[in-house]
């Protein structure tokens, strides 16, 4: 088989490699073409060509048979894009031939050509070998502005495939959206022409802006960010133009807390929740937005609450060991200027902290982290005023957190 060389085709070059590598996510071949003809010794035309169809992603085989009049280094088949612009050829040097090429979906043409004293019958037959037959994605999903979404919580495609000369299906992305703090667990399974680490999967930012990444190194890996309300897009990108094939990346998604308290962004002391129960249930650490360079997580959670006057203010943090450990995450009680009375280090879970004699007013409970996510709950004992339920005076029995 010998493959078209121009210096200037940059697609060239990898084919060979492509076909070599062999398909992906294989299922039954599906027939695209059936096509016989006869060339008359002398006469023209120098080649005939069919138009031909491909439904979705996948690699198309064209067995070529031919009368031995047609054996030759000058008579070849060729597939070529919509704008006949040739995308391969193989050289007919025996018969049958076989030409494969990974396309995408599209319309082609397949052409036979020879010199006019080379002559006869042919048959070509071409089938379709899908890519990856779930594949849930609407092409083009190539840019931000296209993104797919996730029905059955699955985003599922192809890609590497080529669409026309010179040209690749790169880039494929997908949108979601969280309403509270989530961990997001994806499973990827991919192709064997698909694995390498120049195959990568990132979260982006709505300002499409790379978050964090993966490489998509083995026929299967897990891989779990842990992300605040917002929308997101993931982006699969192929930097090696020898890489194609199917993948799915199935999704599962755990909110942080059941039934939080807290009403996302609650980050600074005039947005803080009001408490409504002496039990508050929140999480905090959670990646919200990259602008940039810059990063953004959820740091700071307050709560405000109503104390009596020459009242006790206590506050009981149970917290999951992700945001414990150490002295960098605190729980605070903090005065309306947002001076701190009293703190504690989330060094190990329950840690409690307490303000004594208060004057009557507005007192605020802040929980900060430097390091770590996860889970807490609070529980509020001493002469706190709750909207509809009056003073509260006396220490609640701990609860523990969910698994």
């Amino acid at each position: 088989m010998l493959w078209n060389a121009k210096p200037k085709c940059k697609l060239s070059a990898v084919l060979l490699c492509l076909i070599l590598l062999g398909g992906a996510f294989p299922a039954g071949a599906q027939e695209l073409g059936d096509w016989s003809g006869t060339f008359i010794n002398g006469a023209e035309p120098g080649y005939h060509e069919y138009p031909m169809t491909v439904p979705m992603d996948g690699t198309v085989v064209i067995d070529t048979t031919v009368a031995s009049t047609l054996v030759s280094q000058y008579v070849s088949v060729s597939v070529r894009d919509a704008a006949d612009e040739s995308i391969t050829f193989t050289y007919l040097l025996s018969s049958p031939a076989t030409l494969s090429v990974p396309l995408a979906a599209g319309s082609f043409f397949v052409r036979i050509s020879r010199p006019l004293d080379n002559y006869g019958s042919y048959r070509m037959v071409a089938n379709l070998t899908p890519a990856n037959p779930g594949a849930t994605e609407v092409e083009n999903n190539d840019d931000i502005t296209a993104a797919g979404s996730n029905p059955g919580n699955l985003f599922a495609g192809a890609i590497g495939y080529i669409r026309a000369k010179d040209t690749l299906d790169l880039y494929d992305y997908y949108g979601f959206t969280l309403t509270q703090d989530t961990k997001v667990h994806f499973d990827l399974t991919t192709a064997d022409t698909l694995t390498s680490f120049n195959t990568v999967l990132s979260l982006r930012s709505a300002g499409d802006v790379s978050m964090t990444y993966t490489y998509l190194s083995a026929l299967s890996k897990t891989w779990d960010v842990h992300l605040a309300p917002g929308t997101y897009y993931v982006q699969l990108y192929i930097a090696d133009w020898s890489k194609y094939g199917g993948y799915t990346i199935a999704t599962t998604t755990t909110p942080a807390v059941a039934n939080s308290s807290e009403t996302e962004n609650n980050d600074t002391l005039a947005a803080a929740n009001p408490l409504q129960s002496k039990t508050l249930f929140g999480s905090i650490g959670y990646y919200r937005d990259k602008i940039g360079s810059s990063e953004y997580w959820d740091n700071f959670d307050y709560f405000s609450c109503q104390v009596a006057q020459g009242g006790t203010l206590s506050a009981e943090i149970l917290f999951d060991a992700s945001l414990g450990g150490g002295f960098n995450n605190t729980i605070s009680i903090r005065n309306g200027d947002n001076t701190s009375l009293n703190y504690e280090y989330l060094s190990s879970s329950p840690k409690t902290v307490t303000v004594n004699n208060l004057d009557a007013g507005t007192y605020y409970i802040r929980v900060y982290r430097a390091t770590g996510y996860g889970a807490y709950q609070i529980n509020v004992s001493g002469n706190v005023i709750i909207p509809g339920k009056g003073l509260v005076g006396s220490a609640i029995s701990p609860l523990l957190l969910g698994d």
